[in-house]
């Protein structure tokens, strides 16, 4: 995180991968293998430049606009002029309802898994 305090970054005392800046605006969500990030044009061209400095190879930025949706996370991002939403579509159809007793589940994936607890069942979804 000593590389983002130079640039002005502050780290959410709730999620160490969510950053912020005031000015210019920009909040960030650092994932495994994607970012997420908001911010005004300033903050956007500064990011930009600063990954071009660096040279860090990193994929071409999408932007979120009315008629262009972004895929985030296996996800859709969508926008309208109230709202911006993300829907996973295929995560809802792999939800269950954990049952109270040891059960088998099968995965999206084919994985079949016996006797898991009410636990096991909520962490494997």
């Amino acid at each position: 995180m000593h590389h983002f305090n130079k640039l002005g970054i502050s780290q959410s005392i709730y999620n160490p991968c969510l950053l912020y800046r005031n000015k210019p605006f920009g909040i960030v969500g650092l994932q495994t293998d994607n970012t997420l990030f908001v911010g005004d044009a300033e903050f956007a061209d500064e990011k930009q430049n600063n990954l071009k400095k660096a040279q860090f190879l990193a994929k071409n930025r999408d932007q979120l606009t009315f008629d262009k949706p972004i895929k985030f996370n296996k996800g859709l991002i969508y926008t309208d002029a109230d709202s911006i939403t993300l829907t996973q579509e295929r995560q809802c159809k792999n939800l269950k309802p954990v049952k109270a007793n040891p059960t088998t589940t099968t995965s999206s994936k084919g994985i079949v898994r016996n006797g898991l607890s009410t636990h096991n069942q909520y962490v494997a979804q």
